[in-house]
């Protein structure tokens, strides 16, 4: 019997646990918005913007890597010409020096592709803060409940997309 009682108070205490926060927040009014993360670093001006200077650094380590690769290929093609003419020790030794220089390639471009994506990590990262920022911001000014990334949604009214606003706050902010 006294083991019935506690198990009566704990259903009790449990049930007005989980039902007092639905309970209020029913009474204040629940407010629901989706927003497209991705959508939001693919149009809003901060991100083009970041997006623009990921592009240029790319192109330059691409020019990098292309005048590299000309200098190897205008290598291999003296040592080709010329093979005839030289000694085996001077064969040797431009070979090796081919070789070096083709390893420093390949050292190059893993090198520039790592930093690469470091860099757009970073800026993803970056990104993403300071949308978090604009997202908590709107939540607060706004008096939302929740904000849900439409990522993660499996459907959702067009009525609770708050999308187009995030962009609109993010980029007065980024101005």
């Amino acid at each position: 019997m006294k083991h019935f009682r506690l198990y009566l108070a704990m259903t009790i205490f449990f049930f007005i646990f989980i039902t007092c926060p639905a309970i209020a927040a029913r009474e204040e009014g629940l407010k629901i918005g989706v927003v497209d993360v991705q959508k939001v670093m693919q149009t809003a001006k901060a991100a083009k913007a970041a997006q623009t200077t990921l592009e240029k650094e790319l192109l330059s380590a691409q020019k990098t890597l292309a005048a590299k690769g000309e200098e190897i290929k205008a290598m291999e093609e003296k040592l080709k010409n010329s093979s005839p003419q030289l000694s085996p020790k001077e064969r040797q030794e431009k070979q090796d020096k081919l070789s070096a220089v083709t390893r420093d390639y390949k050292r190059l471009d893993s090198d520039l592709g790592e930093e690469f994506q470091r860099k757009v990590a970073q800026s993803n990262q970056s990104l993403l803060g300071e949308i978090r920022e604009v997202i908590n911001k709107l939540r607060k000014q706004d008096h939302y409940t929740l904000i849900f990334d439409n990522g993660t949604l499996l459907s959702h009214d067009d009525a609770v997309d708050v999308t187009e606003q995030i962009i609109r706050m993010y980029d007065q902010v980024t101005k």
